[in-house]
C-alpha cells in the first residue's frame, strides 16, 4: 500500500487516538530520537534493518528486524516512520514487500486531525463560479501526488474564491489526474522534464516553477503564493497576510516587494539558505530565486559536504536551498562572501520570515516540526523565525549584536547531525518523481 493520502490519514488518526491500531516505528536513527523526545508516541516496538541494533532499546523501545511486521495484521497496525528522508523508495520498498501496511510520519496526531478536519467541512461547500480577478495567484508545482494534489487544490479554490490557481506539473502527468484538477485550475502547466535532475533534483522544481511562473495567469497578477504539490497552506487569510506582511517595509533596491518566507528550512547560521517550501512575492521576484543554469551535479556525492565547514559548504551550494538563495543574493547584486552578515543583511532588507503559525500548513513529508541540533548547548539549526527576523529590523548591524557561530570551525556534521542517517537514506534512493518537485 502507497504512502496514506490525506484523507486514509484523517481517518487513522483518529483510530490512533481511539487506541484501535498498533504502532509500529521504522527506523532506530536520529530522527527516531528527535522526534520521540519531543512528541513520544505509543510504540509497540521499532524496526530497524541494522541488526546491531536488533535486541537493543532506545528512549524505551525495543528494536527488532523488519521481518517482525509479517506476524502483523495489516488492518490494524500503522507504521510511523522515523526518517529525514521520508519519501525515499528505499523504505517505501521496504515496506510495501513485507505487507499491505499504512505507514505515516510523526506526528501530532491531535493538532492534525483538527486540521483535516477543516479541509472536509470546506470541500463540503460548492464549488465557486464566476470571473477569478484577484491580484495575487497560487502556483502548485510539482508531481500529481495521488489523492493529496487534488484535495489541495479544491480547498484552495473554495477558500481563495477571486485566486487564480495555477498547477505546474510534467508531461505524461496521467490524462484522468489532469481531468480531476481542471475544474479547479485556471491555467495548468505541463513541461519536458530536464534531461538531468541535478544535486537533489534542484533543476526539477526550477524548471517546474519557472513554468508556472511564467504562465499566462501569474503574468498578469501583482502577487504569487508558490506551493508544492505535496503540502497544504489551511490558513484562509493567508493571501491578504502575506501581501500585508510583504508590504511591512519596502525592500532595499531591484525588488518589487519583500519575499516572505517560512522560518522551516530557512536557517540563521547557514548563508543564503532559505526555504523553498512556500513563498510569497512579485512573479519577477520569485524567478530571480528560481533561475540559475542547469545543475550537473550528482546527488549522490553528498558525502563530500559532511566534513566541510559551513562556509565551505554554503559556497559550494550542497542543498538546493542554499542554490535559491544564493541565485536570489546575485540577482540583488551581492558579492557573494559567504558570511553570516551578508546573509542576514539579505534576510533584513529583502524579505520578511513568518512564524510557521503565519502559514497554518501540513505537509505530510516531515510533520510540522523542525530539525535540531546541538554544540556547545546552542542551538545551530535555530531557524531565522519572525523573532529573529524582527531583531534584524531593531539592529543596525545585526551580525554585530547577535550571537553567532564561526562558520569556518563548525563542519555539517557537528551543525546537523542528522544529515548523515539523512542523506543515507538519499544515497540509496531511486530519485522517483515523488522527490522531483
Amino acid at each position: 500500500m502507497p504512502l496514506a493520502t490525506w484523507k486514509q490519514t484523517s481517518s487513522i488518526y483518529a483510530r490512533i487516538i481511539r487506541g484501535e491500531v498498533k504502532l509500529v516505528g521504522w527506523g532506530a536513527g536520529s530522527a527516531f530520537q528527535t522526534h520521540h523526545a519531543g512528541f513520544p508516541l505509543p510504540l509497540a516496538y521499532l524496526v530497524d534493518s541494522d541488526a546491531t541494533k536488533w535486541g537493543t532499546s532506545i528512549l524505551g523501545v525495543t528494536v527488532s528486524p523488519p521481518d517482525r511486521l509479517a506476524d502483523e495484521d495489516p488492518e490494524n497496525t500503522v507504521i510511523i516512520v522515523y526518517s529525514y528522508f521520508f519519501f525515499g523508495a528505499e523504505i517505501s520498498k521496504k515496506i510495501e514487500e513485507i505487507g499491505p501496511f499504512l505507514y505515516l510520519a510523526p506526528l501530532d496526531f491531535t493538532k492534525a486531525i483538527q486540521k483535516f478536519d477543516r479541509i472536509w467541512q470546506a470541500l463540503e461547500q460548492p464549488l465557486p463560479v464566476g470571473i477569478r480577478n484577484g491580484k495575487a495567484a497560487i502556483l502548485v508545482q510539482g508531481p500529481f501526488v495521488a489523492g493529496n494534489t487534488a484535495t489541495a487544490l479544491s480547498y484552495y479554490r473554495r477558500i481563495y474564491p477571486d485566486a487564480p490557481i495555477v498547477f505546474s506539473s510534467w508531461e505524461g502527468t496521467p490524462a484522468d489526474q489532469l481531468a480531476e484538477i481542471e475544474p479547479l485550475c485556471d491555467e495548468i502547466v505541463l513541461s519536458s522534464p530536464p534531461a538531468v535532475g541535478g544535486h537533489m533534483n534542484i533543476n526539477y522544481q526550477s524548471v517546474s516553477t519557472l513554468a508556472g511562473l511564467n504562465s499566462a495567469v501569474v503574468q498578469r497578477v501583482e502577487r504569487v503564493l508558490k506551493l508544492r504539490s505535496d503540502l497544504i497552506i489551511l490558513r484562509p487569510d493567508a493571501l491578504s497576510v502575506f501581501n500585508q506582511l510583504s508590504r511591512l517595509a519596502p525592500p532595499r533596491d531591484r525588488l518589487r516587494a519583500r519575499i516572505v518566507l517560512t522560518p522551516l528550512f530557512t536557517y540563521r547560521h547557514i548563508p543564503y539558505h532559505i526555504s523553498d517550501l512556500v513563498l510569497f512575492g512579485h512573479p519577477d521576484d520569485l524567478m530571480r530565486v528560481f533561475t540559475h543554469p542547469p545543475d550537473n551535479r550528482d546527488s549522490r556525492s553528498y558525502r563530500v559536504y559532511l566534513d566541510m565547514s559551513l562556509r565551505d559548504y554554503a559556497r559550494s551550494e550542497g542543498v538546493p536551498e542554499i542554490s535559491y538563495g544564493a541565485n536570489l543574493a546575485r540577482a540583488l547584486g551581492y558579492e557573494l562572501d559567504y558570511t553570516t552578515a551578508q546573509h542576514w543583511d539579505m534576510l533584513k532588507h529583502y524579505t520578511v520570515v513568518a512564524s510557521n503559525s503565519f502559514f497554518g500548513y501540513h505537509w505530510s513529508k516531515y510533520g510540522d516540526g523542525a530539525l535540531v541540533g546541538r554544540i556547545d548547548g546552542y542551538n545551530l539549526v535555530a531557524p531565522a523565525d519572525f523573532p529573529f527576523w524582527l531583531q534584524l529590523q531593531n539592529s543596525e548591524e545585526p551580525w554585530r549584536d547577535i550571537p553567532h557561530y564561526d562558520l569556518d570551525k563548525v563542519s555539517v556534521r557537528d551543525f546537523f547531525p542528522a544529515s548523515i542517517d539523512w542523506y543515507d537514506h538519499f544515497l540509496k534512493s531511486d530519485y522517483g518523481p515523488s522527490a522531483r518537485l
